[in-house]
């Protein structure tokens, strides 16, 4: 801007012989033109500058505040799905902090590791009971001793089906129909116990045996309550009765872990209230025997048909075998045809 007032101070000396007036018009003229000049060069300046001010890194900022964000965001979201994932939902909606599952999972496998171990253990002093047919079982005790009771024997396989290779240490009968006696149908050298070793008390291995007189269900002759003691437990074969009439057969089968029941209704007293008189003998866990099973027999009712009048309280087990152990529950339990 001064180069240019010096500029204009050289134009007054080369034009003296202009007029004061016509000097002051150009002075002023000169001066309007230098502050126009100005206006544009801040104007041009001020455009330049802009693009400068506006280029410095302003989309890297954003960027890297936009990742920060993008981050931040992701953080808290991971954030808020690991507490999420760290509770589990109980059962009861109360939520589990996840630092307890391991301890939880410990627990459960070492319970489940105690049971085996419970089992492994009972199963040394645990007994197991297979259904045949009719009123025939199975028993293998807990000393090894094997036990049939009242075999129907291969001619009987129509009604009760096939009648499996049985290997045996001692048969019980508990009365003399044909469908209960075929004792040479069993492998071994069994000893076979019947009416006539009434109260006394008979040992094959550890097991303990007594029998007990009944009346037949349908008035055709005797019948044998057998009872079975081997290392605190108490098994109980009722043969072919529904009524456990005498006060020593009584006493003598209260309390059992497990009777096998009569349960075909040939005689007077149905199942219905057979069951209800062995609940209140206190007897835990009651097994239905002597039923119609491949095809009907003389009416008698099915499984089916006995589950129906199965005791208030009593919890209803079908199985393939049934292991008798300490702490049974209350049950009725429903054996299925033992196969070869």
């Amino acid at each position: 801007m001064i180069n240019k007032l010096l500029l204009g101070g050289n134009i007054l000396k080369l034009k003296t012989n202009l007029s004061r007036t016509q000097l002051v018009i150009s002075i002023l003229a000169l001066l309007c033109f230098s502050l126009t000049a100005c206006t544009k060069s801040d104007k041009t300046g001020s455009t330049m500058a802009t693009p400068d001010t506006s280029n410095i890194e302003t989309p890297e900022t954003s960027t890297t505040d936009a990742s920060d964000s993008s981050t931040s965001e992701t953080s808290v979201s991971n954030t808020i799905e690991t507490a999420e994932s760290s509770t589990i939902e109980t059962s009861d909606s109360n939520s589990v902090p996840t630092s307890d599952i391991s301890t939880m999972e410990t627990s459960d496998v070492s319970t489940i590791a105690t049971s085996d171990s419970n089992t492994e253990d009972n199963d040394l002093n645990s007994i197991s009971i297979k259904y045949v047919g009719n009123s025939c079982f199975y028993i293998t005790f807990s000393d090894g001793t094997r036990l049939v009771t009242d075999p129907y024997g291969s001619s009987n396989a129509t009604s009760f089906g096939t009648f499996p290779e049985l290997e045996a240490d001692v048969i019980t009968i508990s009365h003399n129909h044909s469908d209960h006696t075929s004792t040479n149908e069993v492998i071994g050298d069994p000893k076979i116990i019947s009416a006539d070793d009434l109260n006394e008390v008979i040992k094959v291995g550890n097991v303990e045996i007594t029998g007990y007189a009944s009346k037949h269900v349908a008035g055709m002759g005797d019948n044998t309550i057998f009872v079975y003691n081997v290392d605190g437990f108490k098994i109980v074969h009722m043969g072919e009765t529904d009524n456990i009439d005498s006060k020593e057969a009584q006493e003598a089968v209260k309390d059992a872990d497990v009777i096998l029941a009569y349960a075909g209704e040939y005689g007077v007293v149905k199942n219905k209230d057979s069951f209800k008189t062995l609940d209140e003998l206190n007897i835990k866990v009651i097994i239905p025997q002597h039923y119609s099973m491949v095809s009907s027999w003389y009416g008698e009712p099915t499984i089916d048909d006995i589950l129906l009048d199965v005791p208030e309280g009593f919890k209803v087990t079908k199985t393939n075998e049934f292991i008798v152990t300490k702490d049974l529950e209350k049950q009725f339990v429903a054996i299925s045809h033992m196969e070869n």
